[in-house]
């Protein structure tokens, strides 16, 4: 049987930049109730695949969540006696992320619904404008982009 596996065994290159990208899948019917552009219970879910991910990789240093996808970039060169994660082989890899992903996704999920919102806290009044505020233009409020990767 092993003859058969390693025909289709498939090493990582030692000494080199791994860049690790789970894909989402059926996430049309994970996403038929969110909230259009932004949900927070997706990005929160989406979160904590990148934290478990960088957690279970051996050599993670960085993560990125965009959408439906997660990408994780491992190394294996920190020091002299660093190895590869699962010793490179791509299918443990594969096997390791696909566990740890959905499991993820759900506690990032329940978690984000099920937390208690903080109460606002109270606006302080709004300052007189200046004069030279009011002869100036008005800038556009552009929308801050939303910050979603972790280390």
């Amino acid at each position: 049987m092993k003859a058969y596996e390693q025909v289709t065994r498939m090493v990582v290159p030692r000494r080199t930049y791994t860049i690790v990208r789970v894909d989402g899948r059926s996430f049309h019917s994970f996403l038929r109730h969110a909230d259009r552009p932004f949900d927070d219970a997706v990005m929160a879910a989406m979160n904590a695949v990148a934290e478990a991910l960088c957690a279970d990789m051996s050599g993670a240093v960085f993560a990125f969540t965009q959408s439906d996808e997660c990408s994780v970039l491992l190394t294996d060169f920190t020091g002299t006696g660093t190895e590869p994660w699962f010793g490179g082989v791509v299918q443990k890899m594969v096997c390791s992320t696909t566990r740890t992903c959905p499991r993820a996704a759900a506690h990032g999920a329940s978690a984000a619904t099920t937390a208690p919102a903080a109460p606002a806290p109270p606006a302080p009044a709004p300052a007189p404008p200046t004069p030279a505020a009011v002869r100036s233009p008005a800038r556009p409020a552009w929308p801050a982009p939303r910050l979603r990767c972790r280390r």
